[in-house]
């Protein structure tokens, strides 16, 4: 029987860094398997350690990388290794980790001869059709070689010549093709409490984003898989599923009509057993009216998006991109709302012909056109992708740092050796439009918009202004001015860490990586950490009392100029800031419950997201009680179980998750229920009129 191993590796040197199933080695596996019938053994691997321990005592006859930028050298070192202790395993490689012109296609082979192929694009009939022929070789490489056969999508390197054979078309039909790892129990191992399903219902993407790996004009036809199948796969997860939340692939979810029933069928499943309490997603980008059924559908298990990635018309022609019109953005937005939804919205900083005033600009257009979330990202130059490519580099003149991915790195025990690994990025950090300092001041206010707006952590104060018509943009400039105030400390440690973490060249982070303590540095915290998520998790944990203050302040001072502000005001914003602290401090503390005294009617005004002018909310002073469900608080330890109860696990977590799945309810409360609950307040000693 021939043994054929599949890995799909995540680091765990801090965490479990890609901590959801893998499927693409699973859609691999599966066509191999449904055609190969009983001739091939498969084994797929998530983790180093399982795998390093599975190859002390076993032989591939192929192993198999599915590689991504994540793990690429993880996966190079485990070939290597595997080359050295078995030479005649063959080692294959696919995944759009791989640069697209064919000389830096040769170059890289050149430079990694422990692959010994390498698929570019759809991977899963190519490797069946190398697989096959390698074994009408005998699985002899030389003799493979010497016939050449001739097999779409493969790349290697035979002597000094470089092998590049056609890239096939798309399949024509990914249902007939592909059969579900799920379905085949390819999946069941990777079922535990650490790892999020993951489910791709249709493959492709129309754009042609330079700096995406699916905006190649060769993914640009979307496929759909069945929706039975897509019903099948769903109940099979749903009968099985250890975590709270699922995870879809598809790059625009919400583009075809039949994504309504899969949005019914995961509803009808919360109904059930509250599964999933949320499913990661890229929104479709012009399905407006669909996204807001499916919003309607799935309320507050979703967030919805419009990924702009820039509001310039001149960055967006750089890059090869369109976004639909702002005014069908704020529609979708005030639509996703009624029905529970949060929306957010992804900008990129640095891409080419970029400013600070277009980047802030960006931000502010799509807080004031309803986006709740404001995710912000850096420019990684990734290979495979147009804008990474030397063309590219050379005509937009970037200027480019490297760094280790966070998370990405540990120590790992491979067939009797301890080695280091790595994964570094390229990270732009500024061009002919935006030099470097400017990059800096760009990244102090992407920390503002990370800790002052996102997770809805001040969707209460930003309410109150859009209640009296202030944008949520004049809040959040006011904010800023007030936190580079009164928080000094931390933007003084970012701008340190995020210059600590940077390196000019590849060679310079080499020398610094080749150090005998480089992994402990990284492991223990003092290098590596993702400093948006970082500091916003810190700042949550450390100092919700001064951001809360800070934040309330701002509002304040924007109602004083538009002549709003009373006596009657000042005491709602102080309950208000009361309210926001004992729903949103002391995160990992569950079972808390707090009782608090107020005039005004927050159970109603959460109701309404906080959109209200206080004075139609005044009610005789009530009592309230704030603190989770017995439900909610189920699925709170297993995230933490998957994450981590730490500042390190809470910034993962803010990573993949909406924060306001970690925040209490109000609700009001009966005299009976006031004295259980005071006797909860004074065990807690909690003073709930003033915190």
């Amino acid at each position: 029987m021939i043994l054929v191993t599949f890995a799909d590796l995540t680091h765990t040197g801090t965490v479990i860094d890609a901590n959801q199933f893998p499927l693409a080695i699973g859609f691999v596996s599966a066509v191999a398997k449904s055609r190969f019938k009983d001739e091939i053994a498969v084994q797929l691997f998530k983790f180093p350690s399982e795998f390093a321990t599975f190859l002390e005592s076993n032989e591939p006859k192929i192993a198999c990388f599915s590689n991504y930028m994540w793990h690429e050298e993880l996966n190079r070192e485990f070939g290597r290794r595997i080359k050295m202790r078995y030479p005649d395993t063959i080692t294959i490689f696919g995944g759009p980790n791989f640069p697209i012109a064919p000389e830096e296609q040769n170059e890289f082979l050149e430079n990694h001869p422990e692959i010994d192929f390498y698929i570019e694009g759809e991977g899963e009939v190519s490797f069946f059709e190398l697989l096959k022929s390698l074994k009408t070789h005998d699985f002899n490489l030389k003799t493979f070689k010497v016939n050449r056969p001739n097999l779409t999508n493969l790349r290697y390197i035979d002597g000094d010549e470089f092998i590049c054979h056609p890239l096939a078309p798309r399949l024509q039909d990914i249902e007939e093709n592909i059969p579900s790892p799920y379905l085949l129990g390819l999946m069941d191992k990777f079922f535990t409490h650490e790892l999020s399903p993951l489910m791709e219902t249709s493959r492709g993407c129309p754009y042609s984003c330079t700096f995406c790996h699916a905006g190649s004009s060769y993914q640009n036809k979307v496929q759909r898989f069945s929706q039975e199948r897509i019903a099948a796969e769903l109940n099979y997860i749903f009968s099985k599923v250890k975590v709270p939340s699922l995870l879809l692939a598809d790059l625009n979810w919400g583009i075809f009509k039949e994504d309504l029933a899969t949005a019914q069928q995961l509803a009808d499943m919360r109904a059930k057993s509250n599964w999933p309490r949320y499913v990661h997603h890229s929104t479709a980008k012009n399905q407006r009216e669909r996204m807001a059924k499916i919003s309607s559908i799935l309320g507050d298990a979703i967030v919805i998006g419009a990924t702009v990635q820039s509001t310039d018309p001149e960055v967006l022609k750089n890059v090869k991109r369109n976004n639909i019109a702002i005014e069908k953005s704020v529609e979708m937005a005030r639509q996703s709302s009624r029905n529970g939804s949060e929306t957010f919205t992804e900008i990129i900083l640095c891409l080419p012909g970029d400013t600070y005033i277009k980047h802030i600009k960006s931000i502010l257009t799509m807080m004031d056109a309803g986006m709740d979330e404001v995710a912000i990202y850096q420019f990684i130059l990734l290979p495979g992708t147009e804008a990474a490519d030397n063309k590219s580099r050379r005509r937009l003149a970037y200027d480019t740092r490297f760094r280790v991915m966070p998370r990405c790195v540990g120590s790992y025990q491979i067939l009797g050796e301890n080695i280091p690994i790595f994964e570094v990025h390229e990270v732009c950090v500024g061009n002919s439009t935006m030099p470097f300092e400017d990059y800096k001041r760009c990244r102090r206010f992407s920390l503002t918009i990370s800790v002052f707006n996102n997770g809805n952590i001040f969707e209460e104060i930003y309410g109150l202004a859009a209640a009296y018509d202030i944008p949520r943009s004049r809040i959040i400039m006011r904010i800023h001015e007030l936190a580079m105030q009164r928080l000094k400390k931390m933007y003084k440690r970012f701008d340190e860490d995020e210059e600590r973490n940077f390196f000019c060249s590849r060679e310079a982070i080499k020398r610094f990586l080749s150090q005998p303590n480089a992994v402990q540095l990284y492991v223990e915290g003092e290098y590596g950490k993702n400093q948006i998520y970082a500091f916003r998790a810190s700042a949550l944990i450390n100092c919700f009392k001064k951001i809360t203050e800070i934040a309330i302040d701002a509002v304040q001072q924007e109602l004083e100029l538009e002549g709003l502000y009373n006596s009657k005001m000042q005491t709602y914003l102080d309950e208000l800031k009361d309210f926001i602290f004992l729903k949103k401090s002391d995160l990992f503390n569950l079972e808390v419950r707090h009782n608090f005294n107020a005039q005004f009617d927050f159970y109603k005004i959460q109701k309404k997201r906080f959109i209200v002018r206080p004075e139609n909310y005044r009610i005789n002073k009530t009592q309230f009680e704030i603190g989770h469900t017995e439900d909610k608080i189920s699925d709170l330890k297993k995230y933490f179980a998957q994450y981590g109860s730490n500042v390190e696990g809470l910034s993962y977590f803010i990573h993949r998750h909406p924060a306001r799945l970690l925040y209490r309810r109000a609700s009001r409360i009966t005299v009976r229920d006031a004295n259980v609950a005071a006797l909860v307040l004074n065990k807690n000693k909690i003073n709930s009129n003033r915190v």
